[in-house]
């Protein structure tokens, strides 16, 4: 009878328990299946070994014909058992593979529901094919074929088509250029709190130029990153520093940022990574649209794996992701009633062909929330405005956590000079935070009037 495993198996040294666990899972159903079949063909072998000597000394007494039938009676009932035994045998083993496999086919088909849900359509409209390389253009008569009748040729109903056609073609590139040049925009002027040398030192008061070493990256739908020309960066960097006082640079900074918005067409997410503190990705509505649909926070060393669907690994990042959603929402809620306003504010000039604010609402809902999200690159470090500590118990999460809470019903002006100027900001731990500046979605409208200074209230 076997023993143990075989001496290959016992002379393989186990590296570590998860390999332990692995290895068992895999070859102990199969070790145990051969077991339970040997140990059952060497009980009915054992049992017709016995049979068969009662059965030959009973002949020797007189009876050599019943022990023969008896012995061949007891044989084929061990081997109907055995066969029996085997069949049961097998299908256990297959149940327990079966179940081996599930928790890996069940991951495969998560993974590719999330694939599925990523994937978004552009509402693009699909071409013609294109032509057989061997056969007749499409659009070039045949030799052989008959003219065309002049009625046909000159129909008003076809020209018209074509023209609204192309009509629409040009308007849904005009809007795709337009939504590519809003992003661009949002991007230029959050790299220009960091990177803006002496412009970006005017609006911080003489300090916090340097952001926490902010990184700000659109990345498409496969997560990759897409650059922008860095002759475009140094262009409006030095316009801001210079004050944009070069004769030709306004033409030279349309030409650059024509290339820069064209390469921006595809992206559908933008990542702010904080060094050491956070990770937030911003999901966009659309390719190139600057408008956001979802935020969600999570740890720095997280950055390159986040994936804007996806739960934050901690509680203190579940509880930022949460807090961060319902800024978002109070910011796309602002933004359509605070266009006029944030278009009057007064401001520092921007670089030759950059917008100083946002045109569209969601453009001013992106740039308000990346604003608000550089403003706790203090997480860690600041204590809370409330209590004096620097992490407290969470009532909600039954966890420990740093002050999270940062006031975000302010004017965009506010919120720059607060994500250069840390000392302008307050934190505060979710449970003690000041119940006016928390911006309940039933308070929204009238708080989003207030803080852009239009004042009254909505219907």
């Amino acid at each position: 009878m076997a023993k143990g495993p075989p001496s290959s198996v016992r002379g393989r040294r186990v590296k570590s328990l998860d390999e332990e666990h692995r290895l068992i899972r895999s070859g102990w159903p199969r070790l145990s299946a051969a077991l339970e079949v040997a140990r059952t063909v060497n009980k009915a072998a054992a049992g017709r070994g016995g049979s068969s000597g009662g059965g030959g000394g009973g002949g020797g007494g007189g009876g050599s014909s019943s022990g023969g039938a008896t012995a061949a009676t007891a044989a084929t009932a061990a081997a109907a058992a055995v066969q029996a035994h085997c069949r049961t045998v097998l299908q256990q083993l297959e149940c327990a593979v079966t179940e081996e496999l599930l928790p890996h086919l069940a991951a495969e088909a998560d993974e590719a529901r999330r694939a599925a849900k990523r994937q978004r359509t552009d509402g693009a409209e699909v071409g013609p094919a294109p032509p057989h390389p061997g056969g007749p253009s499409p659009t070039a008569p045949s030799a052989a074929s008959p003219p065309l009748p002049a009625a046909a040729a000159a129909s008003p109903t076809a020209a018209a088509a074509s023209a609204s056609a192309a009509a629409a073609t040009s308007s849904s590139s005009s809007t795709a250029a337009a939504d590519s040049q809003e992003l661009l925009g949002v991007l230029l002027r959050l790299r220009l709190l960091g990177g803006g040398g002496a412009a970006a030192a005017a609006q911080a008061g003489g300090g916090g130029g340097g952001l926490g070493g902010m990184r700000l990256h659109p990345l498409d739908d496969g997560s990759n990153v897409l650059s922008l020309p860095s002759a475009l960066t140094a262009a409006v960097v030095a316009a801001a520093a210079g004050g944009g006082g070069g004769g030709g640079l306004a033409d030279v900074d349309r030409g650059l940022m024509a290339a820069g918005a064209a390469r921006l067409a595809t992206a559908t997410q933008v990542r702010l990574l904080l060094p050491g503190v956070l990770a937030a990705n911003v999901l966009l509505e659309g390719p190139g649209r600057a408008a956001p649909l979802r935020v969600v926070v999570d740890a720095a060393d997280k950055a390159f794996d986040l994936d804007p669907w996806a739960t934050p690994s901690t509680q203190v990042f579940r509880r930022l992701s949460a807090l961060a959603t319902r800024v978002l929402a109070y910011y796309l809620k602002r933004a359509p009633l605070s266009a006029a306003a944030a278009a009057a504010a007064p401001g520092p000039a921007p670089p030759p062909g950059l917008p100083p604010c946002p045109a569209s609402a969601g453009g001013a809902a992106l740039e308000d929330c990346l604003l608000w999200l550089l403003s706790c690159r203090d997480l860690f470090s600041k204590r809370c405005a409330a209590t004096g500590r620097l992490m407290a118990w969470d009532p909600s999460v039954q966890y420990p956590v740093p002050p999270v809470f940062r006031a975000f019903m302010r004017p965009r002006e506010e919120l720059r000079l607060r994500a250069i100027d840390l000392s302008r900001v307050a934190a505060y731990h979710m449970h003690v935070a000041p119940v006016g500046e928390l911006g309940w979605t039933e308070d929204v409208p009238a708080q989003a009037l207030a803080a852009a200074g239009l004042g009254g209230s909505t219907a």
